[in-house]
């Protein structure tokens, strides 16, 4: 229709090709252009750089300065603030700092740093990058900052992990207010992930006031942020209040709601919360699931351990990593060892947690063999050992009395290189009493860099199992010279050597020393040792 000369008329176009991710057919049209304006430029370098393009939007970008050079056309094609706009967003978008650090010094370049947009844009691609000192230099240099200004500055800060940007983050906040800019709702919403602690609660409780104060309107997504904020606070009570006045509630509003439970504590609450979403049919992602199903390994709810392990099967959650993990610990928890192999040998994906959990439930429940078979299987699988898997494995070898395997399990943690780690240290200690070899288990304690009170409870109750009682109460008092405070386990360790070797007086007088000196209170085992260490002295009276 003759209409292909109409550059308003192709720059629309070409944005509608664009949008669409027709990015060949948006070039075709370009090229057929006999004089492409800066409009028509920066639509098609924006489409390259929204798809992820960004060599070819960088690559048209020099060439429309080339273009601009050699035609001498200054006023039609010097690239504007939204030309440099939309090739950052791209460097953002595919991660690329170091085309985003040329860009910005075209900027300079085009006497484009002082603009507003462009400054929101670099604030915002700086603190995605982690260069939260170069997003904070360019903020510092806007004179002119506008509310989307501030907010990524503030959204900045807020994403950092370091605690002093977390507080940085706040104050520029009020500062931001003391300015005269109001926020808007996704400066709150970007803030809001600061207050993640229960020192943080007044702060939370101001920011939300400050919302209410603004009038700004509490959709569903920020209700959701606000319930989390006050479940990581401890504001369980502004939790549930700002929760029950949401109009609509959608699966996140819930999900924050009953994470919000768990972080207190509240687990029945957590568990009717969950019921509740699945009588109504609100859609539970696998992380809720495996959220209560820890709950009830906690709170011992056998009943409703297994009605959310049904739950997970039907809706086919059993194939995640995190449940299934969480169901075998449930059911080892309750020493169902044939239910948590169905389990684990039902998950697609396993990782070193779904290992670590049914070598727990095998050690725990006396089945040390099958223990350290699982083990074996396991090395077989090249999967990396952590710590937790060697000690656990170390723990069951102690349930079998075996000096052979645990010879074996101490050669496999020196090569493994974790014969110098203390947890690992001390659970060979413990190992080798169990198995019989004393000499070896001091030997490990004496050669120790570094020692916690479960080292010295390790070998005061290696002495005493294999009747040193003298050597074990020696043990004690060098521990507490050395600054050692002992707990239940170590005094038990002293009441069994006392017992061992008939100190009646001095057995006592340990005992008495839990509540007196120690502020420990006895339990059943040192009750049936201060028992056991009377009858053998022949006292039935105290």
């Amino acid at each position: 229709m003759g209409f292909l000369q109409s550059i308003f008329l192709c720059n629309n176009i070409i944005h509608a090709y664009t949008e669409r991710i027709s990015i060949e057919d948006a070039r075709t049209l370009f090229g057929e252009m006999t004089e492409p304006n800066v409009v028509s430029w920066t639509n098609l370098i924006s489409g390259y750089a929204h798809m992820g393009k960004l060599t070819q939007a960088v690559a048209l970008f020099r060439r429309m300065q080339k273009h601009n050079n050699g035609e001498g056309k200054e006023d039609r094609c010097i690239p504007n603030c939204f030309t440099f706009g939309s090739i950052l967003k791209g460097c953002t978008h595919t991660k690329d700092l170091q085309t985003g650090m040329q860009i910005h010094c075209a900027t300079v370049k085009y006497g484009f740093e002082s603009d507003t947009f462009i400054a929101s844009t670099l604030v915002h691609m700086y603190a995605k990058f982690g260069q939260i000192e170069s997003s904070w230099k360019v903020f510092a240099q806007t004179e002119d900052k506008d509310v989307v200004t501030w907010t990524s500055m503030v959204t900045g800060f807020a994403n950092h992990m370091h605690p002093e940007f977390k507080n940085a983050a706040f104050i520029l906040f009020k500062d931001m207010i003391r300015n005269g800019i109001w926020p808007l709702g996704v400066t709150i919403f970007s803030l809001i992930k600061v207050f993640n602690e229960p020192t943080r609660l007044n702060q939370a409780k101001q920011v939300h006031g400050c919302l209410l104060k603004l009038g700004i309107e509490v959709d569903c997504q920020l209700g959701s942020s606000l319930v989390d904020m006050y479940g990581k606070c401890e504001g369980i009570d502004e939790a549930i209040k700002i929760f029950l006045r949401l109009d609509q509630k959608d699966v996140v509003s819930w999900t924050s709601l009953l994470v919000a439970y768990l972080n207190n504590g509240l687990y029945v609450e957590a568990i009717n919360v969950f019921r509740r979403m699945v009588v109504e049919k609100i859609p539970v992602d696998p992380f809720v699931v495996a959220g209560v199903v820890g709950v009830c390994s906690g709170l011992e709810k056998m009943v409703s351990g297994k009605e959310v392990h049904g739950f997970a099967i039907r809706k086919g959650f059993i194939s995640d990593v995190a449940v299934g993990n969480s169901i075998i610990t449930f059911y080892g928890r309750w020493g169902d060892v044939k239910k948590a192999k169905i389990v684990f040998q039902g998950m697609e994906v396993r990782d070193a947690i779904s290992w670590t959990a049914l070598l727990s439930c095998f050690t725990q429940t006396g089945f040390g063999e099958e223990a350290l078979f699982l083990f074996q299987k396991m090395c077989l699988t090249g999967l990396s050992l952590p710590v937790f898997i060697i000690t656990c494995a170390i723990k069951a070898c102690s349930t079998i009395a075996s000096l052979s395997v645990a010879n074996q399990l101490h050669s496999r943690t020196i090569k493994m290189g974790y014969c110098e780690d203390l947890s690992v240290r001390n659970s060979l200690i413990a190992m080798y009493a169990k198995c019989g070899d004393i000499d070896i288990a001091l030997r490990l304690f004496n050669s120790m860099s570094r020692r916690d009170t479960i080292s010295w409870n390790a070998i005061i109750a290696a002495l005493s199992q294999h009747g040193f009682g003298k050597e074990a109460l020696e043990r004690f008092h060098i521990m507490k010279m050395e600054g050692f405070q002992p707990d239940n386990f170590t005094l038990l360790g002293v009441l069994v050597s006392c017992s061992n070797i008939g100190l009646v007086n001095e057995g006592y007088e340990y005992f008495k020393s839990m509540t007196i000196d120690y502020n420990l209170k006895p339990k059943m085992e040192h009750y049936a040792s201060i028992v056991s260490l009377l009858g053998r002295a022949g006292s039935k009276e105290t």
